[in-house]
């Protein structure tokens, strides 16, 4: 009887973040798993100035830091991309409205909302769509500034061996700038499964032409998780 085969998971978020989800993952999973670590990208602080603001708005945890290491006025209200951003910015002091998930809806919260004075959104180098922009274009008075960077890291020496390999690897993309790194890093000979946050970075990878592309039903960690158990129990050929 052959002996069954312990799925492999890459994860490609940066450090802090990655090692919580993979270890969410391992304990949801309850089975033998292979996880490795390997960020694609590095978050690295960028000298910034913000003006006066009467509310911000986060995209990320990594605009909340930002703000912090700024030193801006705890107490603002701030508007934040979904429940992990909101949590960060809560507890950072600041009074957090968590959106759906997503910049798209974020946009259209505040578009509806209709907050006065002036936002401000402070954000990653590396960014899809221009909110500040949106905002502008429907009325509201918004500005935004960069306040880290998204350096690329090459893949891993365990990452880039199992992707060498001839096994399935199951492999976590939350961003258009990860699936392009990841796109670019390749052609692989694993039989990769690639599991992505959003069509955005279904289409950064399109080029790569992966065995199963699953596409999250909600933009978010717990969306993830869910898609990435789902892909893990196809390699395990568990129904």
């Amino acid at each position: 009887m052959a002996t069954p085969m312990t799925p492999t998971l890459i994860v490609t978020r940066p450090e802090a973040q990655g090692t919580a989800f993979g270890q969410a993952i391992a304990t949801a999973w309850g089975r033998p798993l292979h996880v490795i670590q390997s960020p694609l990208i590095a978050i690295e602080p960028v000298s910034a100035s913000v003006g006066p603001a009467d509310a911000l708005i986060f995209t990320s945890v990594h605009g909340v830091a930002g703000a912090v290491r700024l030193g801006l006025p705890k107490g603002l209200p701030a508007w934040c991309v979904g429940p992990r951003t909101a949590e960060a910015a809560t507890a950072a002091g600041y009074k957090a409205t968590t959106g759906p998930g997503n910049a798209s809806g974020l946009v259209a919260d505040l578009i509806a909302a209709q907050p006065a004075g002036r936002l401000a959104h402070l954000r990653g180098a590396h960014a899809r769509g221009d909110i500040a922009a949106d905002l502008r274009q429907a009325g509201l008075d918004c500005t935004d500034t960069v306040v880290y960077a998204q350096e690329p890291l090459a893949l891993s020496g365990r990452a880039a061996q199992a992707l060498a390999g001839k096994s399935p690897v199951v492999v976590t993309l939350f961003s258009p700038r990860t699936g392009v790194i990841f796109a670019e890093s390749g052609p692989y000979n694993a039989v990769v499964h690639a599991v992505v946050i959003s069509q955005a970075v279904k289409d950064a990878i399109s080029d790569l032409h992966p065995a199963e592309v699953i596409t999250a039903a909600t933009p978010d960690a717990a969306g993830m998780q869910r898609a990435v158990l789902a892909a893990l129990a196809a390699v395990d050929g568990v129904s």
